[in-house]
Parts: structure tokens; sequence; C-alpha cells
């Protein structure tokens, strides 16, 4: 019977870090169990179909081990500073962006920052295409002081472990 959530974290992965800010910022306790990626324990594999992290267990039977997800579902339960505006109207946009973020733009930072695993291209061929991300971005916060609106958002907290 598990009485707090249990959160399996690696250190230096953004998708860990966004997933804590969220569950800190939702107010919810929780038991970090800071794991090492080559040698994940028993109770992650049980949970994780793809044996990865972030793994949320939120009691017996259920469990999250996507990082969106968890980041929704914390701030779906306390929400204090309105980060998914009224009725949910930052999340359409926010997701748009989660999707950007993490498929083509965490694909070319990779291949940016590992270049020599990647020879395919120039290393200047993946620093371009980061750069047109961030370029999206840069226009986003020309418009409002945070990425989708004048205040912090999902969306911010979803994308800043990653710039």
């Amino acid at each position: 019977m598990l009485d707090i959530p249990v959160l399996y974290s690696f250190r230096r992965c953004p998708y860990c870090l966004r997933a804590h800010m969220a569950l800190k910022y939702a107010g919810l306790e929780i038991i970090l169990r800071e794991v090492e990626l080559s040698d994940l324990p028993p109770e992650v594999l049980a949970v994780s179909p793809h044996a990865t992290v972030p793994s949320l267990v939120i009691s017996d039977d259920e469990y999250m081990d996507e990082s969106w997800d968890i980041v929704k579902w914390a701030v779906q339960q306390h929400d204090p500073e309105n980060w998914l505006g009224e009725n949910n109207e930052y999340l359409q946009e926010a997701e748009m962006l989660i999707e950007i973020n993490d498929y083509s733009f965490k694909e070319d930072l990779d291949h940016y920052k590992y270049a020599d695993r990647y020879p395919e291209h120039p290393v200047e061929y993946y620093r371009q295409r980061c750069e047109e991300f961030l370029e999206e971005l840069t226009e986003l916060l020309q418009q409002n002081k945070f990425l989708i609106a004048d205040h912090i958002t999902i969306a911010d907290i979803a994308i800043f472990p990653f710039i």
C-alpha cells in the first residue's frame, strides 16, 4: 500500500526536472528517488514500459512514466498561480509547443550536443535546427512576458529545463 507518491528521477534529465518542478509547484508531497539510468530498480521497470524516468507511482495501481503527463496531472491537482488558465485555456497552445520541444527540438539538441555520434551532418546543421525553435520561442517572448501569457504558464515550466 502506497501512502505517498514516489517519483523516480535522474538528476540531469530535463524531463525529470520538469516533472519534479510541477509536483513541487502543486504542493504535492512525494518521495523522490534518484536512480542511475544504467541500473534502474525493479520498481521502475514494473511501471515504465520503456524503462525510463521520470516515473511517478501514485498508488499501487496508478502510475505515469511520461513527464508531460506528470506535469498536467500535478497542475490539475492544485494550480495556485493558474498555470493552466481559466478552463485550461493555455493547455492547447502549451501542447503544441511541448510537441515541438519534446520531439524535434530535443532530437536536434542531442544531435548538436553529441554531433560526433551523428556524422550524417556537420554540427552547424544541428545547431541551426535548434536555433529555429529558439527563434520561435523568442518571437513568443516578444509578444508576452512569458511564452503564451504575461504570467508563467504550464508551457514555461515544461520547456524551461531544456533551454
